[in-house]
């Protein structure tokens, strides 16, 4: 039989062609939704880091205000404000003396006690909001620290001013949502596992190409540590975009964007690490199923060969003899082999 007189091989079913179309299109929308999960893991993750805890919130907010040039700038817009509010008197002083005012209320701000009283009111406040019972919170000791730095600086800027009497706040109220927050360690997790199972249920099961497996897999879990390894780094200028002409502001702005730029830097290797660490093993087991697959291929029979050259014989996973042809399409079985003599027959 020659390779003209051969039976020619089967057309794909008609349906086919849409159902591909549909694979791939649902592959990937789903590798871009495990994507945008994972990006919002590394966002909430860099949240839960900053703010998860009152103590974390307070400690950020305190960390940027006692840093060196945000102490300096806050110490310049409280000097300026005391300076238009004081009298006669007091004013000239603050007129003569504005630097080593400015200064001596930069070293209050840094002061270590000073910030532990600090921290300990704001701990007071939260409680207090968060639970509704009513609190009372002396906000005098932590002002004197100020005023006795100033009249060491001039006398003329009274320890105690007279107008510092009602320095009581009273909190009775409860704020809802506050312990938000706190539930987001869990749902990170939940979110994180959600997030690499897509992506690699999604390339295991609707993409055919085991190279193009890797691809899907390496797309969903890269993409989003990039995205947050570019917005740790251009973090700074979008701060100062967003910031307000006034120098104080400005400077606030730059430390507070440092601090969220480091922790998304961290947030982001965290994550790359993962990635690379589910890559590898994903490209792994890729590799195993590949060697499996080929020492599961039959020698070629002859009788297939003969009429589809270049014709093997091939078993799947499921245990199923299938005849693949020289263009990887499924062909027919071939024939049976005719059935032995009768008894009878062979008698005569």
């Amino acid at each position: 039989m020659t390779t003209q007189d051969a039976t020619p091989l089967p057309l794909a079913p008609q349906g086919s062609t849409g159902l591909t179309v549909l694979r791939r299109v649902g592959a990937v929308l789903l590798l871009g939704l495990a994507a945008s999960i994972l990006f919002s893991v590394g966002m909430l993750q860099t949240v839960n880091a900053i703010a998860g805890k009152p103590g974390q919130a307070i400690d950020t907010g305190l960390s940027i205000i006692t840093s060196p040039g945000s102490a300096k700038a806050l110490s310049t817009q409280l000097v300026t404000k005391l300076q238009q509010d004081a009298g006669d008197d007091t004013r000239l002083a603050f007129t003569e003396h504005k630097d080593a005012l400015t200064a001596a209320v930069g070293k209050v701000i840094q002061d270590k006690e000073v910030r532990a009283m600090a921290r300990a009111d704001l701990l007071l406040a939260y409680d207090a909001i968060n639970t509704g019972k009513k609190t009372t919170i002396d906000l005098k000791p932590l002002l004197q620290k100020f005023t006795a730095a100033l009249h060491r600086v001039d006398a003329r800027i009274p320890d105690v001013p007279k107008d510092l009497k009602n320095t009581t706040i009273t909190i009775d109220k409860k704020v809802e949502g506050l312990n938000v927050v706190d539930q987001l360690t869990l749902s990170i997790w939940i979110a994180a596992i959600v997030g690499f199972a897509m992506a690699i249920l999604t390339a295991r099961f609707l993409v055919r190409n085991r190279l193009r497996r890797v691809l899907a897999v390496a797309f969903a879990t890269f993409v989003p540590t990039i995205s947050l390894l570019s917005l740790a780094a251009s973090i700074d200028n979008i701060s100062l975009s967003l910031a307000s002409q006034n120098h104080e502001i400005e400077v606030l702005a730059t430390a507070l964007a440092k601090h969220v730029g480091g922790v998304l830097l961290a947030t982001a290797l965290v994550l790359l690490g993962i990635s690379v660490v589910t890559l590898a093993a994903f490209l792994l087991a890729n590799l195993r199923a590949s060697r499996l697959a080929s020492s599961q291929v039959l020698p070629p029979q002859a009788a297939v060969a003969a009429g589809f050259p270049g014709a093997i014989e091939v078993q799947t996973e499921l245990g199923q003899d299938v005849t693949v042809g020289p263009a990887g399409v499924d062909l027919p079985p071939p024939p049976p082999p005719p059935a032995p003599p009768s008894g009878s027959g062979a008698q005569n």
